[in-house]
């Protein structure tokens, strides 16, 4: 057995530890396929290799890890980042206390490997895994991916083979639903204000609580505050799909790339309803064409306007610059608002906030040591171009949705940073809306705490398109939310599938998988 026994109770040790799930058939028949004695020196340096392969690639899918099929299909994008970035990501997957727990296994076998039958052992851990129900929640997610049918898990996280019909029914008769969702903005009604939205990178409501700025005064000071908006998904791409796409209901993540219905544009409805629409960004968009793709499937060709210059206070994760969102606002707003102008609809997106984005004057070269000083500056440079708004006397809406959050907390089943589950953690954001320049402004703002989405902010958009909301005998704004049907809590990546079910309880089953896991934050 050699190094093998300490492989296999290194892994068991791990797994009461709650660092690893293992998967107890998988690993079992990885033990007999080692063990088996083999007299040929050859075929034992070939099964040796065939192994120690086998091994690191079921360690990988039992560790909180991407599965590795995902890793592969995500090395075009690795491969834009910067030496820095990818530095401090490899960093990130050192987790101290399992190479301590490794360490020990190491001197206790070294002492005592020869004078000890580890393999007995190794079976008795197996066992051990087999009866001790009562382990540790998994700190893993992807292996589920890996081979569902085979994996572990403790009976009351399954939702029951009678219902797996019903919960799969469930999740399409939502998108059924979503499917029948459609507005178009009301162009017959006179346009006397501005409308800006504001689209954050990676800012939810558990990345606020988690360090503390959940009552920055930009957030405090809204208006109308969602506290259960869902952004219905954890990537960069995908959400400025979906913010974008909002005319119409909540799309299957499959169909945001393959189908382009064009009456579900929010900036060419705007348009058509007499604004004159804008994109602005604060970096180049280069990365993974997102400039590219918002002109192409979000309906904002032609459209894009890009910062350049001095001035950049960031570096992004590809090195790219990134400018301040005060200075790239406030000069768009003084070059394009004028006192008589035609009502204007900007599209922002800010990178400000992203994972990797570091501070060019800045010594610490770990992003998520400065999230907290990015987000404080970030909130005060929209409070501060809010204030140039009020002083402009201009009429304005203006939204702040995130595109989804950093997951800086982490939970059981996906460690912090990672995102490749689009658990309500990371989906579950702050939206804002800010009735600027109004006649009459409450003097509280109204806390949403249904379960909201993009449709319903673009519902009550329409509304206030409608009836503005800047007349002296204008709607209260706590009428207008009244008016909201709401969304069911879905989310969706490329990996997995989360929803929350009638018991309020989130659920979350793999791509291609037909397995539903309760998911545990």
């Amino acid at each position: 057995m050699s190094f093998w026994s300490l492989y296999f109770l290194a892994t068991i040790v791990l797994h009461h530890l709650g660092y690893l799930k293992v998967q107890l058939g998988w690993n079992v028949l990885l033990a007999v396929y080692v063990y088996w004695p083999i007299k040929s020196k050859n075929l034992r340096r070939l099964r040796l290799i065939i192994g120690s392969l086998a091994a690191l690639f079921l360690l990988w899918c039992e560790s909180p890890l991407p599965h590795p099929v995902y890793a592969f299909q995500q090395l075009k994008l690795l491969s834009g980042f910067s030496l820095e970035y990818l530095l401090e990501l490899a960093a990130r997957m050192v987790n101290y206390y399992i190479l301590l727990a490794i360490l020990i296994c190491v001197i206790v076998y070294i002492v005592l490997g020869r004078r000890v039958r580890f393999a007995s052992f190794v079976w008795l851990g197996f066992l051990s895994i087999l009866l001790w129900h009562n382990d540790p929640e998994p700190q893993n997610f992807a292996a589920q991916r890996a081979n569902t049918e085979h994996t572990e898990h403790d009976e009351t996280l399954l939702i029951e083979p009678t219902s797996i019909s019903a919960s799969n029914t469930q999740l399409e008769n939502f998108f059924d639903k979503e499917r029948l969702k459609h507005l178009s903005f009301n162009n017959s009604s006179v346009k006397n204000f501005d409308v800006i939205l504001l689209h954050v990178c990676s800012l939810s409501w558990d990345d606020l609580a988690f360090i503390q700025l959940s009552d920055h005064p930009f957030i405090s000071k809204a208006n109308i505050i969602f506290k259960q908006f869902n952004t219905a998904t954890s990537y960069s791409g995908p959400a400025s799909l979906r913010v974008l796409h909002g005319n119409c209901g909540q799309q299957k993540h499959s169909d945001l790339y393959s189908s382009s219905d064009a009456s579900c544009f929010v900036f060419p409805s705007l348009e058509t309803a007499g604004f004159q629409t804008h994109a602005l960004l604060n970096h180049d968009g280069k990365f993974d064409n997102f400039g590219k793709e918002l002109e192409d499937r979000g309906g904002l060709r032609g459209k894009l306007e890009l910062p350049s210059g001095p001035g950049a206070t960031l570096r992004s994760f590809d090195n790219s610059l990134i400018y301040g969102d005060y200075d790239v606002l406030s000069k768009w707003h003084a070059e394009n608002i004028k006192p008589n102008s035609k009502p204007s609809a900007l599209y922002y997106n800010s990178i400000t906030m992203h994972d990797g984005v570091r501070s060019i004057s800045s010594t610490d070269r770990d992003s998520l040591n400065t999230y907290l000083p990015r987000a404080n500056k970030m909130l005060d440079d929209f409070e501060h171009f809010k204030q140039n708004v009020e002083a402009s006397g201009r009429p304005t809406i203006m939204v702040l949705v995130p595109e989804h959050g950093a997951n800086l907390r982490g939970d059981a089943m996906q460690i912090a940073g990672l995102r490749e589950i689009p658990s309500p953690n990371i989906t579950l954001g702050p939206a804002l809306v800010y009735v600027i320049n109004a006649p009459s402004i409450p003097k509280y703002p109204v806390v949403v705490n249904e379960m909201m989405s993009y449709f319903d902010l673009y519902t009550l958009l329409d509304d206030m398109l409608t009836n503005s909301p800047f007349t002296a005998s204008t709607t209260p704004l706590s009428s207008r939310i009244q008016k909201l049907a709401g969304t069911q809590f879905v989310s969706e990546s490329a990996s997995a599938t989360i929803m929350q079910t009638n018991d309020q309880r989130f659920w979350v089953r793999p791509s291609g998988s037909n397995t539903w896991v309760q998911y545990n934050n």
